[in-house]
């Protein structure tokens, strides 16, 4: 009976350690998997745009990139946004955006622009030099929470600083003293059915475009769409 329970004993804990070690290496294995996939497909793309950041503002751009069907990278070393950017279904590097190394990575040589959403000023200050050496035609977005920091941003590369505090100030007072243009451009930009984006085109010497007026063009009746501006 004794060596019967004994047997049997030891049968047991080791189908329950095979099993929890299957477990543990299947999952591994697939995240593994996952990721060297991952990592194939963004070494293809081109022109396309990195997203440092995962945070509230970082899957903000993430979103609206994904929804205008632009191609792009999100760079985050936080495992909890990590598991969101998974969830989500966004392409993205693991790794500390301040690393040289990790925008190679991510193609920052063959990026077309770069959005820096880092918690700090101090990081985004140093990820925007570090982008701007390694590809000095790149276009860098970074965000700037303090005061007079976009004047330090913009001396270390950075195209445009955009403040988080300053827009929602004001889209508050927009909401106070124009809320039906302010609905409006809600509607436009995050409506789920319909959204209306509002895309910037440039016409280069060698387009059939150039030198004609937009009558003769004929430009609205052969793709549908409207011309709001232009700046020469």
């Amino acid at each position: 009976f004794m060596l019967t329970l004994v047997i049997f004993g030891i049968a047991v804990i080791l189908y329950s350690l095979s099993t929890i070690t299957a477990f543990f290496v299947e999952g591994e294995l697939q995240e593994l998997l996952r990721r060297r996939k991952m990592s194939k497909e963004i070494a293809r793309i081109k022109n396309h745009f990195i997203v440092c950041g995962a945070g509230d503002t970082g899957l903000r751009i993430g979103c609206e990139l994904m929804e205008s069907r632009y191609e792009f990278v999100m760079v985050e070393n936080n495992p909890e946004r990590v598991e969101k950017l998974l969830h989500e279904g966004y392409p993205y590097i693991i790794g500390d955006a301040l690393d040289d190394e990790i925008l190679v990575e991510a193609g920052i040589e063959r990026a077309k622009g770069i959005a820096v959403a880092l918690p700090s000023d101090k990081e985004n200050l140093f990820v925007t030099l570090s982008a701007r050496q390694l590809n000095p035609a790149l276009r860098i977005i970074a965000k700037g929470s303090d005061h007079g920091t976009d004047k330090k941003l913009k001396k270390a590369g950075a195209d445009t600083v955009v403040s988080p505090a300053l827009l929602g100030g004001m889209r508050i007072a927009s909401e106070l003293v124009r809320p039906t243009a302010t609905r409006f451009i809600d509607k436009m930009l995050r409506d789920p059915t319909e959204t209306t984006r509002i895309e910037e085109i440039v016409i280069n010497e060698r387009s059939e475009l150039a030198g004609k007026t937009i009558v003769s063009s004929r430009f609205r009746q052969r793709t549908g769409l409207q011309i709001v501006a232009l700046l020469e």
